[in-house]
């Protein structure tokens, strides 16, 4: 049942510890989008699938609009855009301010860089 404890919404409900039943449950449908929603309610693993699933609009790359099934195939969310495999890299490189990284101190900002205080000594 490894499959069913980690691909199914049922799972999930039970080990967050929400009450009522999986299907009726509004925070575990809030907690996926709708078409992660769809497949971990509907996939091989579960032993009492959603018989009908929320409909949802396919997920598109932000670069070439293909369309990406998120449960199939890879994919990167990438400052707020999805992006298949092919785009990864366009995203990257559109994106450098996303991944820089914030510049270090100056030794003079360095808080152990100025003279001790007469309350430190």
């Amino acid at each position: 049942m490894r499959g069913h404890s980690r691909y199914t919404i049922c799972s999930q409900h039970h080990e967050e510890g929400h009450p009522g039943h999986w299907k009726d449950c509004q925070e575990s449908r809030d907690s996926y989008e709708p078409e992660m929603y769809a497949w971990f309610t509907t996939n091989e693993y579960n032993t009492d699938p959603l018989k009908d699933p929320p409909p949802f609009e396919p997920t598109h790359c932000a670069a070439c609009g293909k369309v990406i099934r998120l449960a199939h195939e890879p994919n990167m969310l990438f400052a707020g855009a999805c992006y298949c495999t092919a785009c990864m890299p366009v995203a990257l490189k559109a994106q450098p301010a996303a991944l820089a990284q914030p510049p270090l101190r100056k030794q003079s900002e360095s808080p152990r860089a100025r003279p001790p205080a007469t309350s430190d000594i």
